[in-house]
């Protein structure tokens, strides 16, 4: 019976990964159209990437553990907010902007003239977001700039080689504080306990999204631990974070249930980011055709399917 449960949760977890995957595309594809039809063709699919992978793989998630309905209100804010951040991106990785410039863009945003569309589009989505009920100013807006300045940090990344130690403080704060601000979204304030917690599922999703990128970003010579660490080191490492995340995750008020749904969403996508690496290191020669990029995907659920089904509840066997 546990297995058949276990059977039962993987295939529900996927499809609702999928339909809502869908429907988030449609919206944003909606939502941000203007936007789209300003914006590189590269920098759309990398905007539409991120506004499909947050809600699905953290918002909603987070948003069943801590008992919140999410509205449209709190779809667009996530919408608009994890469109903002590829944007930001490629303004920072721009090395040719002097950091002084980037604070003005993001921070004096409504009294700087923008020179490219990239400004223009960070400039009219910081705009978009500012004008939703749901922000509690006094804790999001800082968050957006911690998150901001992590990001600024994180440019050494391409210009440098920092140190393992210096690494680790990049990739956690960049992966601590966007966790945070994408809660925020989904509820006006939290707890300590909670943004404790936040942060370390954050720096853990960094970790692996530096792992799905770990060929590209090396490629770019982009410095990351996924592409610092051997294969041991890294999984030593994420090992650590997981016992983190459990550790932070008993502190909070919510049921047992719960915590346990979210725990195994983790686990899930902890094996099916493994299992990407190992496909798109078989195949790393991205497809124009967008069957080939899903067979790519179902392969690799497929690969991590005996891994998922290895799971144990954590917080049932301590």
């Amino acid at each position: 019976m546990k297995s058949l449960n276990l059977h039962l949760k993987i295939i529900f977890f996927t499809a609702e990964l999928f339909i809502r995957g869908l429907l988030h595309y449609i919206y944003a594809k909606y939502l941000l159209r203007n936007i789209l039809e300003q914006s590189s063709s590269n920098l759309n699919i990398k905007i539409l990437v991120c506004t499909i992978i947050v809600p699905e793989l953290f918002a909603y998630p987070y948003a069943t553990l801590a008992g919140k309905n999410l509205t449209g209100q709190h779809l667009r804010l996530l919408t608009l907010v994890c469109a903002v951040m590829p944007v930001n991106d490629s303004l920072i990785d721009n090395t040719e902007i002097a950091l002084n410039r980037l604070e003005k863009l993001f921070i004096e945003y409504d009294s700087i003239s923008p020179k490219n569309y990239n400004e223009l589009l960070q400039t009219q989505l910081l705009n978009m977001i500012y004008q939703s009920d749901l922000i509690h100013e006094n804790l999001f807006i800082p968050t957006l700039q911690n998150v901001h300045n992590a990001q600024i940090e994180s440019r050494r990344q391409i210009i440098d080689t920092p140190n393992l130690e210096d690494l680790q403080e990049i990739t956690a704060n960049k992966g601590g504080y966007t966790a945070i601000l994408f809660a925020y979204c989904v509820k006006n304030t939290l707890s300590t306990e909670e943004i404790n917690f936040l942060y370390a599922v954050g720096y853990w999703f960094q970790l692996l999204d530096d792992l799905v990128d770990c060929k590209k970003d090396s490629k770019e010579e982009i410095t990351t631990l996924a592409n610092s660490l051997s294969n041991s080191e890294f999984q030593l490492l994420l090992n650590k974070q997981n016992r983190k995340i459990i550790h932070q995750i008993k502190k909070l008020p919510y049921s047992l249930w719960k915590k346990s749904t979210f725990l195994f969403k983790l686990f899930y996508l902890e094996k099916l980011s493994f299992a990407f690496f190992e496909e798109y290191n078989r195949n790393p020669q991205k497809s124009k055709s967008a069957l080939v990029e899903t067979i790519k995907i179902l392969t690799s659920i497929r690969h991590a399917y005996k891994e998922i089904l290895t799971f144990q509840d954590p917080l049932q066997s301590s």
